[in-house]
């Protein structure tokens, strides 16, 4: 199973709500801000929804019109405008697959090159309010972002840029980030890197990336009924997980932060926080180091026993797929 599958499956049963570190998500104020919100919110973030405040972000008016409440989060929001880098307004370009929505022109040329013109070739283009950050925040009273998601297809480093001093409370940042340049100017995932990192934020994981043959078929390791049947495909674009440097986290964010590793899976970066922010954690929880520290371990290992089972069931079905290609060969989508 994929994370982003595996992130579904527990988001079903907001899996820390069933933990001993539920009391603790509840007593804090998590807020995501979901930039590019299309297909609603991000499941990457659901095991904890329950106590998260969400808001999401799809200017485009088909986009918006089609999106609903889950029932899933603490607070469900969504707002008919963008997150730029700046206030005013932009031309955002629709490809006849809207997914591939976009402020910055598409290149066409690498549509053709990887046959998947559907996400290239712009049918319709509408102009929207365009909002930074800081500027949201204001004119919709909203809750201060401490988890940011950006899909938006080439501008997440504007939005970063322009986030000024709204980003100082922002403790996770999921950022889609390309390796080609599949629009016009657009900043590369080494510019995200630079910039994250001077501002304060670790580089944790690349999640969900996503590998480009020439043709849209299955890449390395199978094979598919075509020629050629095989090929290694060409890493264009990724999510990057950070969360916040421990170096650049001061007492008021250590809470939140330790929650905010540990709701996104990475037990080893809370209990490093924990260990740095012994006093202000003790203070924050009413709980004692050492009682933290067990919660801490036994949350770890109920959520690993989910991912290994996921991973086993997920292996599985890889098999499965793997003799299927061997024997047969997988099928290849229809030109588009």
């Amino acid at each position: 199973m994929d994370g982003i599958e595996f992130e579904r499956q527990l988001m079903k049963t907001n899996f820390f709500q069933a933990t001993k570190l539920s009391t603790y998500f509840e007593a804090d104020r998590l807020c995501l801000w979901d930039i590019g919100a299309r297909d609603g919110f991000d499941s990457f973030f659901a095991p904890m929804a329950w106590a998260v405040d969400a808001i999401g972000f799809e200017p485009a008016s088909a986009g918006f019109e089609a999106l609903s409440g889950s029932g899933t989060w603490k607070s469900e929001r969504y707002l008919p405008v963008a997150v730029g880098g700046r206030d005013g307004e932009a031309v955002l370009n629709i490809p006849s697959d809207p997914a591939g929505a976009s402020f910055l022109e598409h290149d066409r040329a690498i549509g053709r090159r990887y046959h998947l013109d559907a996400l290239f070739d712009v049918v319709q283009r509408e102009a929207v309010p365009v909002r930074t950050i800081g500027a949201a925040i204001r004119e919709f009273d909203a809750c201060a972002p401490t988890l940011l998601k950006l899909d938006i297809e080439g501008s997440e480093l504007a939005v970063l840029e322009g986030a000024g001093d709204a980003l100082s409370g922002v403790l996770a940042v999921k950022a889609e980030a390309a390796f080609l340049p599949l629009r016009k100017d657009q900043p590369l995932a080494t510019d995200i890197l630079t910039f994250m990192e001077d501002a304060g934020f670790c580089l944790m994981d690349m999640i969900d990336s996503h590998l480009w043959r020439v043709r849209p078929w299955a890449v390395d390791p199978f094979l598919v009924r075509e020629t050629p049947a095989y090929s290694r495909g060409r890493l264009v674009q990724t999510d990057l997980l950070f969360l916040r440097d421990i170096a650049n986290l001061d007492e008021q964010r250590a809470f939140s932060a330790m929650l905010a590793a540990a709701g996104l899976g990475y037990f080893d970066h809370a209990i490093e926080i924990l260990n740095a922010f012994p006093s202000i954690i003790s203070e924050r929880s009413g709980a004692d180091i050492p009682q933290m520290s067990e919660v801490l371990a036994d949350t770890a290992k109920s959520y690993g026993r989910v991912r290994l089972g996921m991973e086993i069931c997920q292996a599985v079905r890889h098999f499965a797929r793997l003799v299927r290609s061997r024997v047969i060969g997988l099928g290849v989508p229809p030109h588009r």
